[in-house]
């Protein structure tokens, strides 16, 4: 659950910080062309991906849930390219989103699944729509080859620092559980040492005793000394 709640915070960090510095990108290129329709959209985004982090949140243990999540996500980053300059858009980038997503909760092959799929619905988004040179599907890939290079290496990037956090995180909670197994040797240690120093203090006083009554004493008083 903590891990859970971790990994949330740095998705909910990692969305908003992408979705301002893409809005503004989006926002200011060509300032006075369609400031309104532009902000209009930036608004949209902002509440609809509220509710989506939410739902992230909610669904965090339902691999089922966060997967149809991650999908209809993805699908609707890629459709939100329509209207925002296709391959061009800065929006493009906030497809990372759902990719730390399913690298922090589902497994290495549906991550990588999932980043084929949005490379795979934007490429035909460019070829079908923003396509005005009549160019083939080998060339538009072609064209775009450092843009899925760049998503292929962001996605390995994040899942091998995600292995490397759970692997730091499994390795302090083995640490902690080493140092409470050492707390609980050295307050046996140290009860096994008062015990002897009372067992030391009751020979002691034993050969000090004249008398019967102040040896039974003595004795009742160690034996419940040393048993607790």
């Amino acid at each position: 659950a903590n891990n859970n709640s971790r990994e949330i915070r740095v998705i909910y960090l990692y969305r908003y910080l992408s979705l301002v510095f893409t809005s503004l990108f989006y926002l200011f290129d060509n300032l006075t062309k369609y400031f309104l329709y532009k902000l209009g959209v930036i608004i949209i985004l902002f509440i609809t991906s509220r509710i989506v982090t939410n739902l992230y949140s909610r669904y965090s243990n339902n691999s089922k849930a966060i997967k149809s999540l991650v999908l209809s996500e993805t699908f609707g980053i890629s459709m939100l390219l329509l209207p925002t300059g296709g391959l061009n858009s800065p929006f493009i980038w906030y497809a990372m989103n759902p990719v730390l997503v399913s690298a922090s909760f589902l497994t290495g092959l549906f991550c990588w699944f999932n980043l084929g799929f949005y490379l795979a619905i934007s490429a035909s988004v460019s070829y079908f729509i923003f396509n005005t040179g009549n160019k083939s599907a080998v060339e538009i890939l072609s064209d775009n080859s450092h843009l899925i290079l760049i998503f292929i290496l962001m996605t390995l990037g994040v899942q091998l620092l995600l292995k490397l956090a759970h692997e730091l995180c499994n390795e302090r909670n083995r640490l902690r559980e080493k140092n409470d197994q050492l707390a609980e040797a050295n307050e046996k240690i140290k009860e096994s040492i008062e015990h002897i120093m009372s067992l030391y203090q009751a020979v002691e006083t034993f050969t000090a005793q004249d008398s019967r009554e102040k040896l039974m004493n003595t004795i009742i008083f160690y034996a419940r000394e040393l048993t607790k």
